[in-house]
């Protein structure tokens, strides 16, 4: 039984005191109103035309920094930037026209923006420019051309550019597949600290793809990526201390590491989470919460959860059962591109002869009047 609520009169010791820093809020005051008298001091050098204050006095609005949060006055002081030729700022801009923050979205002017400054070797646009022509993001998709650019970005060594030129060989997008060459390129981004190319070469060398299967190394990789809070990398790592690959099993850290993830919105931590919970592998058991990450994960995309899903409407764990949720979670996850099928032919054969329903004869007025 919950206990009742105390009363206010009830006797404090003095450990239960809080007090409070007035030094530390004084300067905290201090240092917001410093924020301010900067902003301003930004403000009245860009209204002078200052390039270099132009853009950082746009940053400031898009961060809030000193100033509420304004998207649009944040491009206009871009605009200003880049017409004077401020690389930063033009690439700025495209970023701001690509996803439409605080400009109509535009992603024709977005890769125009970024042409602009890959021409004038700026590298990070070099890479986004790329981007732009795989995914055909206002440019037509042309993988040869994306390739080029990552390469340029890769050579001058960029780690994304290196990061995505090293996707492509391992995808064949653009050039020919070629797991060592991607692996060459992984190896340069992941020394810089790129979370991405260290993740994926760790799958590799987990693999033995593209180079020699080593499980410390790619526990490794994956450490030092999940450390930068990479969800892709704190699942793998999780799975490396679920099943004692490359470490000593240890499942609750496991757990810990799926919920990192999951709370990132990772659909392969949510779904690693929730069996977990269903199962209780490092952690006590827990259906419904199982079932509430596997929704989380389902509505992410996940087929794998889906189907878990069904099988808890299948045995009534965590939910109430249920065969035609089930038949549907699992019909759901084989749009996904999930195999479920077994556990839908599973479903029909448990289902008695007949069972399918019957339409319910409607009730007469006196009947549904007396609830009979």
């Amino acid at each position: 039984m919950a206990q009742d609520i105390q009363p206010t009169s009830e006797a404090y010791h003095p450990q239960d005191v809080v007090f409070i820093n007035t030094h530390l809020i004084q300067r905290a005051m201090e240092g917001l109103q410093k924020s301010r008298e900067k902003f301003q001091a930004l403000l009245e050098q860009a209204e002078l035309g200052e390039l270099s204050v132009q853009y950082d006095l746009a940053l400031r609005y898009l961060e809030g920094d000193g100033v509420e949060a304004d998207p649009v006055q944040a491009v206009h002081w871009l605009s200003q930037a880049a017409e004077l030729g401020d690389l930063r700022a033009m690439e700025t801009l495209a970023r701001c026209y690509q996803f439409g923050t605080g400009v109509e979205m535009d992603e024709v002017r977005a890769a125009e923006l970024y042409r602009q400054c890959a021409e004038q070797d700026y590298v990070s646009a070099v890479c986004d420019l790329g981007l732009c022509y795989e995914n055909g993001d206002g440019v037509e998709e042309d993988l040869r051309h994306a390739v080029l650019w990552y390469r340029k970005s890769a050579e001058e060594g960029y780690a994304p550019g290196q990061c995505n030129l090293a996707v492509c060989y391992l995808n064949g997008n653009g050039v020919e597949r070629d797991a060592a060459a991607a692996v060459r390129w992984l190896e340069k981004a992941a020394a810089q600290g790129n979370a991405r190319a260290q993740s994926i070469l760790g799958d590799l060398c987990r693999d033995g793809e593209g180079t020699e299967m080593d499980a410390a190394r790619a526990f490794q990789l994956y450490t030092q990526a999940a450390e930068q809070g990479y969800p892709r990398a704190q699942c793998n790592l999780g799975y490396c201390y679920e099943s004692g690959k490359g470490v000593k099993e240890d499942k609750a850290r496991a757990v810990k590491l799926y919920r990192q993830a999951a709370e990132q919105g990772s659909s392969v931590g949510q779904c690693n989470l929730g069996y977990c919970m269903l199962k209780g592998i490092g952690i006590r058991p827990d259906p419904a919460q199982a079932v509430y990450w596997f929704r989380k994960a389902a509505e992410g995309g996940s087929g794998r959860a889906m189907c878990l899903l069904g099988d808890c409407y299948r045995e009534g764990q965590g939910v109430e059962a249920d065969a035609a949720q089930a038949r549907t979670c699992y019909q759901k996850a084989i749009d996904l591109g999930f195999d479920a099928k077994e556990e839908l032919e599973e479903l029909d054969k448990a289902a008695p002869a007949g069972a399918a329903e019957q339409p319910k004869k409607k009730k007469s007025f006196l009947g549904r009047l007396f609830g009979k």
